[in-house]
Order: C-alpha cells, then sequence, then structure tokens
C-alpha cells in the first residue's frame, strides 16, 4: 500500500516509537511511504531527538528512497495502488491513527481461491512464469496469502470470518479491506453467466471487495500444451483435445473429468451440442475421460521451465485475461 503521514505526528514525541516500526514496513518493500516533498524530515523531532542513532539512520535512509522515487521514477509500479492515510484525528474511512496503522499494514493481502492446495499453487506457478518477481516475493514472505474458501458456498463465511477477526483487532472497520476472490467460472460456454455470480456479487457489495470469474470453465483450462503433452498416461486424449479448433471447444471442455457416458454413448450437455456440433465422433469419445482430477499437479512440476507465453498460447489471440488477474492482484499489495 501507498502510506501517508501526516507531518505533525513527526513531532509528537508518543508516536515515534509506532513511527519507527511502520518505517519498518517502508525498508523491507512491504508498503510504501508517499512522502510530502515539504516535509523537512531532519528538522522534525522524530530525527532531531536522537539524530546519531541507529533508527534516525534507517529512518532517514528509508525517507531519501523514497522521495527519490518520487520525483525521479519513470516507470510506473503495478504495486501500492491503494492508499492508506495516518492521521492525529481520523476522519474518513481510510484514515487510520498510528497505532491503528501499525496494526493493519502487518495484515496480508487475501487471494480467496476454492481450493488452496491446487488453485493457489497453480497461481503460483502462473506468477513465476510471467515473471512478477515482486508477488512471488510477497508469496514468499506472507504478505500476501492464499485464502482457502472450499467452495463458493462457504465463501460468504470464509470472507466474514477474516474480515471480523481484522475488524476486532483493529477496533474499527478494516477500510480497505484487502481481499480478491478469484473462482472457476464453470461456464458451459461463452454466452452463459458464471455459475455463482449472484453470490459472489453480494459478497463483494457487503464486504467492498473485489472478485474475478475465470472467462474460461476452469483453471484447468489455461493449462499449456506443453504441460498436458507430457502427461504420460493421457497420450489419446492430448492428441484428441489437439484436434479441438482453439477457443471455446477447449475454454469450455472439462477438463478433470471429460465427456460423460451413459449406455456406451458419448453425451454432452444440451448447453454444448451446439458447441461441438462439428466435432467427429471419434475426437468426443477420446475426451470422454478427461485429464484426470489431478491434472493441476502436472503445471505445478512443469512451473520451473514455463513462460509467460507458454499461458498466452492456451487464450484466444491478444487475450490479456491473466495478466490483468495478476495486475489486480498486484493493485492490493
Amino acid at each position: 500500500m501507498k502510506v501517508t503521514i501526516e507531518n505533525s505526528l513527526f513531532d509528537t514525541g508518543e508516536a515515534f516509537e509506532v513511527l519507527d516500526r511502520i518505517i519498518d514496513f517502508f525498508w523491507d518493500g512491504r508498503h510504501t511511504w508517499q512522502v510530502d516533498p515539504a516535509l523537512d524530515i531532519k528538522k522534525t523531532l522524530w530525527i532531531q531527538d536522537e539524530p546519531n542513532s541507529r533508527a534516525s539512520r534507517k529512518n532517514l535512509e528509508t525517507y531519501e528512497k523514497h522521495i527519490t522515487h518520487q520525483i525521479y521514477a519513470t516507470k510506473q509500479n503495478r504495486c501500492h495502488h491503494t492508499t492508506l492515510y495516518i492521521k492525529s484525528k481520523p476522519k474518513n474511512p481510510e484514515d487510520y491513527t498510528v497505532t491503528q496503522a501499525l496494526v493493519y499494514l502487518g495484515e496480508p493481502v487475501y487471494i480467496a481461491v476454492e481450493n488452496e492446495e491446487n488453485d493457489g499453487k497453480a497461481l503460483t506457478a502462473i506468477i513465476q512464469a510471467f515473471g512478477r518477481k515482486e508477488l512471488l516475493e510477497a508469496f514468499q514472505n506472507r504478505w500476501i496469502v492464499f485464502l482457502h474458501l472450499g467452495g463458493c458456498g462457504e465463501a460468504n463465511k470464509r470472507v466474514r470470518q477474516v474480515y471480523e477477526r481484522i475488524q476486532q483487532t483493529l477496533g474499527r472497520k478494516p477500510t480497505p479491506y484487502r481481499l480478491i476472490i478469484i473462482l472457476d467460472s464453470d461456464r458451459l460456454t461463452l454466452d452463459q453467466d458464471p455459475k455463482n455470480l449472484e453470490k459472489i456479487n453480494t459478497i463483494k457489495i457487503k464486504y467492498q471487495v473485489g472478485y474475478v470469474f475465470l472467462q474460461k470453465r476452469e483453471l484447468e483450462n489455461y493449462i499449456p500444451l506443453s504441460v498436458l503433452g507430457g502427461i504420460s498416461d493421457k497420450e489419446q486424449q492430448f492428441q484428441a483435445f489437439q484436434k479441438l479448433p482453439p477457443g471455446a471447444s477447449r475454454d469450455f471442455y472439462d477438463m478433470k473429468y471429460g465427456f460423460k457416458k451413459k449406455k456406451g454413448q458419448t453425451k454432452l450437455y444440451p448447453l454444448q451440442k451446439e458447441l461441438y456440433r462439428d466435432i467427429s465422433q471419434d475426437i468426443l469419445d477420446a475426451l470422454v475421460s478427461g485429464f484426470g482430477k489431478n491434472v493441476l499437479q502436472n503445471l505445478m512440476q512443469e512451473s520451473n521451465e514455463l513462460t509467460e507465453q507458454d499461458f498466452k498460447d492456451t487464450c484466444s489471440s491478444g487475450h490479456q485475461e491473466l495478466s490483468d488477474i495478476l495486475d489486480n492482484m498486484e493493485k492490493l499489495f
């Protein structure tokens, strides 16, 4: 987050120790200090009280680093889009006392997913492939964490539990509530609304959080062909999947379980009959069993070899969906 500190607090003795601890967040790169250019930090009581102390030297160095970045930075940082204001007398929802700010800045960003083990690790593999080093560092330091929802039916409960815990710790509402929900759309066609859109939109309104439904059916539909082709016991399914035309027929296929079979006949959902109308029966039959319920684990195993281009090749031409999702995660950080 970007943090603005009221100038008067640097001349208020009782706040100094807490300010020193808040500066640690800036020193580590967890948050960024939005410095007032009019502030002459060297003349404040905060520095003058013990000008030669280790803490004062560190605080001055941090100040100079951030003020220099503000003045000379040419590249816009995707992170730290949200601003928190530290004030002596908070008035607005984004205003915090020094003590409240110390607690709140220590809270992680939450990325809420249905399954932390599979979805969380797969998203981490995508972050790595896209070269988002700041995001990776944030996860490694637990500045960003995955929140396991366990399905959309539990989403409201999980989001509420975290919100109420932070609220109780702070003694006030956490504004902004730094959480984003990322879910499979579970759509069968491009024209269909995400399965749990109404439920998640209710959570968004209640807690003022963001959410993303994947454009494709599930996260598994983003697995690059290079990974699918390396699954030794799924060669038949891979050859058949490659014969599907890029786009909707691949995007809304059930990667884990494939098509259903009833009385020896491959069955399609009524909504998908038009989508697969021109696909030959032998290809549909070969895709009955899918790639298995643990197919995402193959993505994790190959994560060190994947690049951003591998994932872009699984999307429609010019599709920036995965980049946009990572951007939204970074903006909360």
